[in-house]
């Protein structure tokens, strides 16, 4: 039926995508605060999703997204560059 919650596992995008933003706005309202939020970012989709979902949950309140380059692997350079970039739009 259209009002059940979707089956646990699904692969429904927005489903997914609303329980990452419940899941932050849960976590910024225990642990509330005026000051930017910091979100580790690697790059990858998830840690991306994560960026976007703190951002539509902040209400306004900064949100910074960090990359490392720790130089453990060929390439580490120009993935953490490129994960800037994308971070900066």
């Amino acid at each position: 039926m259209a009002d059940e919650p979707a089956a646990r596992g699904s692969r429904n995008p927005r489903t997914g995508t609303e329980r990452v933003r419940a899941a932050c706005a849960s976590w910024l309202a225990a642990h509330p605060t005026d000051g930017p939020l910091v979100v580790a970012c690697s790059g990858g989709a998830d840690s991306l999703a994560l960026t976007t979902a703190m951002l539509a949950a902040a209400g306004g309140r900064p949100v910074l997204g960090a990359t490392v380059d720790h130089g453990l692997q060929d390439g580490s350079a120009d993935r953490a560059a490129g994960c800037a970039e994308l971070l900066r739009r």
